[in-house]
């Protein structure tokens, strides 16, 4: 699959996130709507069915003593078996109760029921139609009613887990497929440099035939084999890195004579050197780009001219470098926003240079690289921290 393809690839991921979430809101949405609707409709029910009970009771206490129920009016009575309710007689204030716990108190149940249900007045009559007794029926909730009260909130909390299971995968892809545009893009960096490195080095071997300073040719070669380096830390990315036991203090060094014959005076160069030796699993090439990558953004940072200091500090398990520099510093807020991929302040930056930097150290060397402390116009401090090899 080529560049062009996974470039395509990452953007439909993207609008496969916005699907997931359109329609994982649509989902919620019509549960919740469903399910207000379902809790409605069960709800009148129960009203309806408590309705007909108390007028059944209304007809049972108004009839002639000596009338046997129905079979109808015994089946009635029974709908409201599994319903909490208090009836209360106004004229005496007895209380009938169901389903009621002696240990309840039954004025806070009343409150209660009041503000779930709307009571229902019950007028009992005599065969003459007069009203002998009044009563007000009050009543709770169905076990039913209380958990579908529920049951939108909880299947919103599946659907959230579900969206948000989706989305990880979804994520998940989308990095590997970021992840194989990054690798793509490397490659074809490496291949695109090593075509004008061989034209150059057919060039050099012509310049050596002419009656020209040999100092100038070494120092073409260098550049060159320079460039050489840069391929083939491109072509590396997406590789599994050999790692080998480096003394970090070497390569550090290395790095900093190479950096300290090339700038201008107006540069301040340290590196404090331990005497002990410091080893670490490393690939030495992957770790001198890192290096470059920071001294050359704290040249930047510092407009050529300033201190720039690389020192060294260790325990028993862990390796700190620090670069410290004195340029114009990070806003704090940005601390992690300048790893990522593109962000820069740079008129002509890509933004990949830091990024690179941290995928280097976290992924090949399993490493951490941070601001460590930064001050606006008075410079940034980097660490990186590696696992010390005894």
């Amino acid at each position: 699959m080529n560049v062009h393809s996974l470039a395509i690839n990452v953007m439909n991921l993207k609008k496969i996130k916005v699907v997931v979430f359109f329609i994982s809101f649509l989902i919620i949405f019509v549960i919740i709507w469903n399910g207000f609707h379902l809790y409605k409709e069960i709800k009148q029910g129960q009203m309806d069915d408590i309705n007909i009970w108390a007028l059944n009771q209304k007809e049972i206490l108004s009839a002639p003593l000596d009338r046997n129920l129905s079979a109808l009016q015994y089946e009635v009575l029974n709908t409201k078996n599994k319903l909490q309710t208090v009836l209360v007689y106004k004229d005496d204030n007895r209380i009938e109760t169901s389903n009621i716990k002696d240990n309840d108190n039954i004025d806070v149940l009343i409150k209660k029921f009041k503000n779930e249900n709307e009571p229902i007045k019950i007028n009992y009559t005599n065969e003459k139609g007069k009203i002998i007794k009044v009563g007000i029926l009050y009543y709770g909730n169905s076990t039913l009613i209380k958990k579908l009260k529920y049951f939108p909130f909880l299947i919103l909390i599946l659907v959230f887990l579900y969206a948000s299971v989706v989305y990880y995968f979804v994520k998940v892809i989308s990095n590997n497929e970021k992840n194989k545009l990054w690798v793509g893009m490397a490659k074809e960096t490496a291949h695109q440099i090593g075509t004008p490195i061989f034209g150059l080095m057919g060039w050099i071997e012509l310049l050596k035939l002419e009656d020209i300073n040999e100092n100038y040719v070494i120092e073409i070669e260098k550049e060159v084999a320079k460039l050489k380096i840069v391929s083939e830390r491109f072509s590396k990315i997406g590789s599994e890195p050999i790692l080998e036991k480096v003394n970090v203090c070497d390569v550090i060094m290395e790095t900093h004579e190479y950096f300290e014959n090339r700038l201008s005076k107006s540069i301040i160069f340290k590196f404090n050197k331990t005497k002990v030796p410091l080893y670490v699993n490393m690939n030495k090439d992957l770790f001198k780009w890192v290096l470059e990558n920071l001294i050359i953004n704290a040249i930047d940072a510092m407009k050529g001219k300033g201190k720039l200091e690389i020192s060294i500090n260790y325990n028993k398990e862990k390796i700190n470098v620090l670069i410290e520099d004195e340029g114009k510093g990070i806003d704090k807020r940005h601390f992690n926003e300048i790893f990522k991929t593109g962000y820069t302040t740079k008129k002509r930056g890509w933004g990949i240079g830091l990024s690179v930097s941290k995928r280097i150290i976290e992924i090949y060397h399993k490493g951490i690289i941070k601001v460590l402390k930064s001050k606006i116009n008075k410079g940034t401090s980097i660490q990186i921290t590696l696992k010390r090899l005894v």
